[in-house]
């Protein structure tokens, strides 16, 4: 039976790790591994740990915004094949298809052809501009490329 008074395992090693920090030496550091923060040793030294809030990676939520651009591209090709066809349609649902096909092939897509894509989305006259999917993919792009 296992005596209740007496150390758990993980406070032993944890004495055992002060202990082997006191005696190597005054402001003396040995570091077998570490994962961010900081580090002072000797008088008067201080050390300062600014951790950046969590977040992915940029190239993980470029991944991310492609992904979302994707699904909004796919959504909106659904709704303008609920339109009247006409050239303008057939002219967007190209652009669509362009964007779809580039970042399925690449993961990304040229930013000159995003921001064309977003130009003919956000033109008030095209019966695109007009449906509630065209927005989702105008914000998707704006991720990507920017608002401007």
């Amino acid at each position: 039976m296992n005596d209740p008074d007496a150390p758990d395992e993980r406070e032993t090693e944890r004495e055992t790790k002060r202990y082997q920090t006191r005696q190597s030496g005054a402001g003396a550091i040995s570091i077998g591994s570490m994962s961010g923060g900081a580090v002072a040793s000797g008088e008067h030294a201080s050390a300062v740990h600014h951790a950046a809030p969590s977040a992915a990676p940029a190239d993980q939520r470029y991944d991310d915004a492609v992904r979302e651009l994707l699904e909004a591209v796919r959504i909106l090709r659904t709704h303008l094949a609920l339109l009247a066809p006409s050239d303008e349609t057939a002219e967007t649902d190209g652009a669509l298809a362009e964007v779809e096909d580039e970042a399925e092939r690449t993961g990304s897509v040229d930013e000159g052809r995003l921001r064309r894509l977003n130009a003919r989305l956000q033109a008030g006259a095209t019966a695109a501009a007009g449906l509630a999917s065209a927005g989702a993919v105008a914000q998707a792009i704006a991720q990507l490329v920017g608002a401007g």
